[in-house]
């Protein structure tokens, strides 16, 4: 399993409440991290193009799919974690690792308790788990809607903090670069009323959107028809995550630094991302070079196989 690093901070919270399901607590705290966001690398000014596909906004709310309501009498004390036959259950697969079935006893639970938070939090990250990337930030998203667990204002803070950025993680797989970029600004956010976040933290994650809008000045190019400009920023993402090979001096491209690819590494977990020889692809294949066009493509198909992130169906629309 690829390894992803997604902030479970919010996992505790909701489960800390709910006494039928400590049991789990220590697993999911297996797959707490520190969350590493990768360092931008320094670039220069980028021109404008003419014509953009996606831009970097003000961060906005990611658009969340609502629930509709069931005759199902919800509980009264909506901030707090419900427990039932078939949760308990779900929660016993998940420890045994036993995912599907888990999902299935979850999804009756939800489906009896369409507010209970915790739920779409322990199905989320079973999701995410099969690398169903898709669904866990449909979870995720349902998150957002729901009231918090808690009610302390510095935890209810803390938890609103994790499902942003967990969100722009799931984004990022999925390669919505946009609706990562925005929900790392939400999760900036949320902190300035706080001034909790470390400096060191804060500045990671300003650096992280300073990736991301890396790759969409990139896409941008493309759109624009700059295919040259964006083959060279395509390259230079790829050269510095790769995680195949260790850094070493003189293999990277000028203001790629091997702190920086080495917190690139961290963000990505042990994978490459596909994103960026998809990019580098199309790019190729407009300037009619189908020779490296087939290469990065071919790529693309080796790097999500099981199309876990969308990308092999991409590179199949693409005619590869």
């Amino acid at each position: 399993m690829k390894r992803l690093i997604f902030p479970l901070l919010i996992v505790l919270l909701l489960i800390g409440g709910c006494s039928n399901d400590s049991d789990v607590k220590e697993q999911l705290a297996d797959f707490e991290t520190e969350n590493a966001t990768p360092k931008s690398v320094a670039q220069t000014s980028t021109p404008t193009p003419t014509s953009t596909a996606i831009s970097r906004t003000q961060p906005t709310s990611t658009a969340t799919p609502s629930i509709q309501p069931t005759s199902t009498v919800v509980p009264s004390t909506t901030n707090q974690p419900v427990t039932s036959p078939d949760k308990e259950i779900a929660l016993e697969y998940f420890e045994s690792n036993e995912l599907e079935l888990g999902i299935e006893h979850i999804d009756r639970h939800i489906k009896l308790y369409p507010r209970d938070t915790s739920a779409y939090v322990f199905r989320g990250l079973a999701h995410l788990r099969l690398e169903k990337f898709q669904a866990a930030l449909d979870d995720f998203n349902i998150v957002l809607t729901l009231p918090a667990v808690s009610t302390d204002p510095v935890e209810l803070h803390d938890e609103k903090r994790s499902v942003y950025l967990t969100i722009a993680d799931l984004s990022w797989e999925l390669g919505l670069l946009q609706d990562s970029f925005n929900n790392l600004g939400n999760y900036l956010q949320v902190n300035d009323g706080f001034k909790t976040l470390p400096a060191s933290d804060y500045a990671r994650i300003s650096e992280t959107q300073n990736t991301i809008g890396w790759l969409i000045d990139g896409i941008n190019y493309l759109d624009a028809e700059m295919y040259g400009k964006a083959i060279e920023r395509f390259t230079e993402f790829i050269d510095c995550t790769w995680s195949g090979k260790p850094p070493t001096e003189g293999s990277m491209p000028e203001g790629c630094t091997e702190h920086n690819h080495n917190m690139f590494i961290t963000w990505q977990g042990e994978n490459e991302h596909p994103i960026g020889y998809f990019y580098r692809g199309l790019a190729y294949k407009e300037l009619g070079d189908l020779q490296k066009a087939t290469s990065d493509f071919t790529k693309v198909r080796e790097l999500d196989s099981d199309n876990s992130r969308g990308f092999l169906r991409k590179a199949t629309d693409a005619g590869f």
